[in-house]
């Protein structure tokens, strides 16, 4: 193992299992849960596998009695306050806490005490909440503070009294909220799309890929009987990790949309019909026809491939026309930038601490579209959509780069004058 890796991932590769929530592959470690504690020779007291580094020569039991019995005590005071939802919860059937519980709960409870009750937050359209399952594993916090860099979510009050929430109760504004209910280990946060459609053992899980973006993000179609009901990430470490940007999680909607045209519509006297693929052919035959050379400008949609892009071009060209282009939006064009942050756009986040002086750490380099304004201390960075383009997540990877290296510079030009 590389040096400083902890005993759970230790485990993980050793093919061995340990109980976790807390504990995410992808986000930095928190430690709060402490499911995974396991037993470590001649430590005075349990450990975390998820934050104790592995050295040589150590011995750790992950299945012996006294391992076991500071994993079960911790299952049970995690099953305290935690409501007894599964026959209602959207996250029945794919669960963790449910799955462990089975492995490491009681039978009965041994607290007669009233469960505590959370008032739910309001997340928006997208995510649902039921904030008394939460067990404050905190990896929805991690993630919008670290992959997402919008520092949404926070825990509130101490002990007992810990609820994880948004600022003043806003909606989650990032365009990555969707993946905090894969993260979420239990059913406090849901796909509302999805909320009470079908059970996860119903589904039937169909690769595909995201296609609107360049990054092309792998995914699966989860379908039943012949329709998409969800869409969730497929691990590529080269592509997309495990993520999935909210545009390729509930675009399938669209698939069963009313105003979806599924045959060819020709405008007669002014009211849009069904015709044959014959009889609308021929129709954009003669409109071609009609209209090229310089008056035949071409759009290229960015979910079309780069083989239909290709024959795309080929053609306008055969009809004597080079005005083709794939901006057709405002915000494509590099003359029109977004706004800046503000705590208005962006209502629940806070600034990344400067590091203290002389606290070292290896360079890292970012590229960047324009370096940060001059004089401006590298270590404040600028807010990272301003310069992901599409590949938003890609990049939050490296803001906390060291040295900025100016990329291609873009040319300021006005858009087409057909967009």
């Amino acid at each position: 193992m590389p040096k400083g890796s902890m005993i759970i991932q230790a485990a993980d590769k050793a093919g061995i299992s340990i109980p976790r929530f807390c504990y995410h592959e992808k986000l930095p470690i928190a430690a709060n849960c402490r499911m995974c504690l396991v037993d470590v020779e001649k430590s005075p007291k349990p450990a975390p596998a998820c934050a104790t580094p592995v050295m040589d020569g150590m011995k750790v039991a992950t299945r012996s009695e006294k391992a076991l019995k500071f994993q079960r005590s911790v299952m049970e005071f995690l099953l305290i306050n935690h409501p007894l939802d599964c026959p209602i919860c959207d996250q029945g059937g794919e669960c963790e806490l449910q799955d462990v519980s089975l492995g490491y709960g009681r039978s009965v409870s041994r607290f007669n005490e009233r469960k505590r009750v959370v008032p739910d937050e309001d997340m928006g359209p997208l995510v649902a909440t039921e904030m008394t399952r939460c067990i404050q594993c905190t990896r929805c916090v991690r993630f919008t503070a670290d992959v997402a860099g919008t520092y949404e979510l926070g825990g509130m009050y101490r002990g007992e009294n810990l609820q994880i929430g948004t600022f003043d109760g806003k909606p989650l504004t990032t365009e990555l909220s969707g993946n905090v209910v894969d993260v979420c280990p239990v059913g406090a946060l849901t796909n509302k799309v999805f909320q009470f459609r079908a059970r996860p053992w119903e589904l039937t899980a169909r690769e595909s890929l995201g296609y609107h973006d360049a990054m092309g993000s792998n995914l699966f179609l989860h379908v039943r009987r012949g329709e998409v009901l969800r869409t969730v990430p497929r691990d590529n470490e080269a592509v997309n990790e495990c993520w999935l940007s909210d545009r390729d999680r509930y675009s399938h909607q669209g698939l069963y949309s009313e105003d979806r045209a599924v045959k060819p519509l020709r405008k007669v006297n002014g009211e849009w019909k069904e015709v044959s693929w014959a009889e609308g052919l021929a129709a954009a035959v003669e409109i071609l026809k009609a209209n090229q050379g310089d008056n035949l400008g071409v759009l290229v949609h960015p979910s079309t491939s780069n083989e239909e892009g290709a024959l795309l071009a080929r053609l306008a060209k055969g009809l004597g026309s080079s005005n083709i282009d794939h901006r057709i939006n405002n915000r494509d064009s590099p003359t029109l930038q977004p706004p800046k942050c503000s705590a208005c756009r962006w209502p629940n986040r806070r600034r990344r601490p400067h590091r203290r002086s002389g606290q070292q750490h290896p360079p890292r380099t970012a590229a960047a579209a324009r370096p940060p304004a001059q004089g401006a201390d590298h270590q404040g960075r600028e807010d990272p959509r301003r310069q992901s383009g599409g590949l938003r997540l890609r990049l939050q990877h490296c803001r906390q780069a060291d040295r900025w290296c100016q990329a291609v510079p873009h040319p300021r030009r006005a858009p087409t004058p057909w967009a």
